[in-house]
């Protein structure tokens, strides 16, 4: 949830304010970053443990300053970047940065107001 008097996206979890445990503050960061990959489930155990490909590359969401911008993703030298759909480097606003990973395959899921 954007608040604009704070320039912050406020962390909710089932509605209710999500809170660091450590200064027992809102997490409110300036910047949220959804990167899209593909999530598959492991057959091999019965834990529901899943496999996240973090490699190659893929699309992503930006949320700052009460907006959305498309953005893609990849990962070279052992790294993360992050680029605009133009290939330029993504400019963030200066504060935390909250990073989702979402299924790729349920892309269209991802909603904002």
């Amino acid at each position: 949830e954007y608040d604009g008097s704070i320039n912050s996206y406020k962390r909710l979890v089932n509605g209710a304010n999500s809170i660091d445990q450590n200064n027992q503050s809102q997490i409110s960061p300036k910047n949220v970053l959804v990167m899209l990959a593909d999530i598959s489930l492991n057959v091999d155990d019965d834990l529901g443990t899943q496999t996240i490909k973090l490699n190659g590359s893929g699309p992503c969401f930006l949320f700052k300053t009460g907006k959305f911008q498309q953005c893609k993703w990849g990962y070279k030298d052992g790294r993360h970047y992050y680029q605009d759909t133009d290939g330029n480097s993504l400019k963030l606003e200066a504060g935390q940065t909250w990073i989702e990973i979402f299924p790729r395959d349920r892309q269209n899921e991802v909603i904002w107001k």
